[in-house]
């Protein structure tokens, strides 16, 4: 959720230096902050752990999303620091093929999308996963003996695409273990085999019941 401008201010709160309205304020919190993010900051704050602010900045993310990946070339070197290298990857086929069926399923039966839109829709989602990725792969490789529990939505990492694809070109050798959570309205009962290969492992949730945090993720580790 924190994107990679404000890591000084998510450093800052865990340090104890500034106080969680400022840093729900300084670091843009998203609106769920409290219910699906801030158990696992205050226990990183606790334990003196860090926490990595990886996503790249919705600003940029917008420009892509309106004018492709080829228009941050034209960003400056300063706002450059704060996305993976340049030009960063593209989606891979597969990873293609479920972005395009995502979007038809959630379409609005009265929109529509012309092609070149669908293209750069695709490379902002890229942008977010290449940035996740690369700042998983920086800390990685700064501190090799670490693990780290990257949360996100189940959509980046399911089948082992998206974020793990782009993290296994900046670092081939990483260890993941991806974790999918899943509601299923038939729960207890849930169809297995249409869960297949989302995940390492698939946690099944009753969506009627809930939660103070329900956020699917995929955990790193240094190489093996």
């Amino acid at each position: 959720m924190f994107e990679r401008d404000v890591q000084y201010v998510v450093d800052e709160y865990l340090a104890g230096l500034i106080s969680e309205a400022n840093l729900i304020a300084s670091a843009r919190a998203w609106k769920n902050y409290a219910t699906d993010y801030r158990p696992l900051v205050e226990f990183a704050k606790e334990k003196g752990m860090e926490v990595i602010a990886a996503n790249a900045p919705r600003r940029y993310v917008d420009r892509v999303s309106h004018l492709g990946a080829a228009s941050l070339d034209q960003i400056s070197p300063e706002g450059r620091r704060f996305l993976p290298p340049l030009p960063y990857a593209m989606a891979s086929d597969d990873y293609k093929s479920r972005f395009v069926r995502a979007m038809k399923e959630h379409r609005s039966p009265h929109g529509s999308h012309s092609p070149e839109s669908a293209v750069r829709s695709l490379e902002a989602q890229s942008l977010w996963d290449a940035s996740m990725a690369y700042s998983i792969a920086e800390f990685l490789t700064a501190h090799p003996d670490s693990r780290v529990l990257q949360v996100n939505g189940s959509f980046h990492t399911a089948q082992h695409l998206g974020i793990v694809e782009q993290l296994l070109q900046y670092r081939p050798h990483t260890s993941v273990l991806v974790v999918t959570i899943i509601s299923a309205t038939s729960f207890p009962a849930f169809d297995a085999a249409s869960m297949s290969g989302e995940g390492d492992f698939v946690i099944v949730t009753d969506p009627t019941v809930p939660r103070s945090f329900h956020a699917p993720g995929a955990r790193t580790d240094g190489e093996k």
